[in-house]
């Protein structure tokens, strides 16, 4: 995990470690934010077939806990842009961000800030995929080859 003592420094926890990438770990919770606003009805994983219409590509700009202030903070931040594949164009691109004091300047405290940092911004993408897919046809789908450090899903928008 990376985590900034002052400025203009980054260091990384010794001895702690993600369970799995960080774009890994929010890909399923992508998945079931946009299944719930109930715009998507079926989100799977870029591999499986047929071949997506709508891609969601996900990036993670930052992922970080500041020490420079007191509590420390998580930074989430990520860019999401919805495309529609048989139209070539961009439905919506868009940076989030999500900052989070953490209960406990430690690794464990990160943690705890960084889920709840997610939670809250995943919610927010989700409606917000959800207003862009609106426009796009009842059959498409949503999904992303995926980028290093990127999540991915494919949905298909209620028809």
């Amino acid at each position: 995990m990376i985590y900034v003592p002052r400025e203009h420094e980054v260091s990384y926890f010794a001895h702690s470690a993600w369970v799995d990438t960080p774009g890994h770990m929010l890909a399923p919770l992508l998945a079931r934010a946009l299944e719930a606003t109930g715009a998507l009805e079926v989100v799977q994983d870029a591999a499986s077939e047929p071949p997506a219409r709508l891609f969601l590509e996900t990036q993670i700009l930052h992922l970080e806990q500041d020490f420079t202030v007191r509590p420390s903070r998580v930074r989430l931040e990520l860019r999401i842009r919805l495309v529609d594949a048989l139209a070539r164009r961009i439905l919506g691109d868009r940076v989030f961000l999500a900052v989070e004091p953490a209960a406990a300047d430690d690794p464990y405290g990160g943690v705890v800030a960084a889920n709840a940092a997610a939670a809250r911004l995943l919610a927010d993408v989700a409606a917000t995929c959800a207003g862009w897919a609106q426009g796009a046809p009842p059959t498409s789908t949503l999904g992303s080859p995926g980028p290093p450090h990127a999540s991915t899903a494919r949905a298909a928008p209620d028809g």
